[in-house]
């Protein structure tokens, strides 16, 4: 018990430095929220992993900050394929089995306007790269109370931008670092799983 007390309170301080970070930092996060499903916090056991995420987005319209459509938008498509490594070790850190992950993201995005719009001053701006890297050098995942109730830290995740191209609308990219900690916790009932 005393254990899941350190547990809690350390996590609870990597989530406070987080805060404060976005408040610095303007709000950006490093990836999206509710992209793991079920069991989030539930790290595997020792060995390494590979894991693909792939979205896609379209959309074709465009609202200013009054809910008004801007007429000048036609229509956006992205699709990201992230590829993640992931290295759990037999190692104990606090209790809790030692791990990093980097995440590499393939992205690609087409912007169409029906005016001529941006720096370029064109209809299309189109963009495919890898403009950051994702690296958590520190994961420590608990698996307490028999499986059923899973927590998982890192400190920090590390956004390290590749590239950007700033006359184009659809680069996605950033000449900036972040850095956000990350705090998962799962618990299992008999037949319910609630994550956050």
């Amino acid at each position: 018990k005393k254990m899941i007390g350190k547990i809690i309170a350390l996590c609870m301080t990597g989530a406070l430095i987080g805060f404060s970070g976005q408040i610095m930092a303007g709000g950006g996060q490093n990836y999206p929220n509710g992209a793991e499903g079920f069991l989030a916090a539930a790290v595997p056991p020792p060995g390494f992993y590979f894991q693909d995420y792939l979205y896609y987005y379209n959309a074709d319209t465009l609202n200013d900050d009054s809910g008004n459509n801007i007429e000048a938008f036609d229509d956006v498509s992205a699709v990201a394929n992230v590829f993640r490594f992931l290295w759990v070790t037999d190692k104990q850190i606090l209790g809790g089995n030692y791990g990093t992950q980097a995440f590499v993201p393939v992205l690609g995005t087409n912007l169409n306007f029906k005016v001529p719009v941006g720096p370029e001053a064109t209809t299309s701006y189109d963009d495919t790269s890898v403009p950051y890297l994702i690296y958590s050098p520190v994961i420590i995942a608990w698996h307490l109370q028999e499986g059923k109730f899973h927590i998982v830290a890192t400190l920090p995740d590390l956004v390290i931008p590749s590239c950007q191209d700033e006359g184009n609308l659809a680069s996605v990219g950033n000449k900036y670092w972040t850095m956000e900690p990350v705090l998962g916790i799962t618990h299992r009932l008999a037949n319910v799983n609630s994550s956050l």
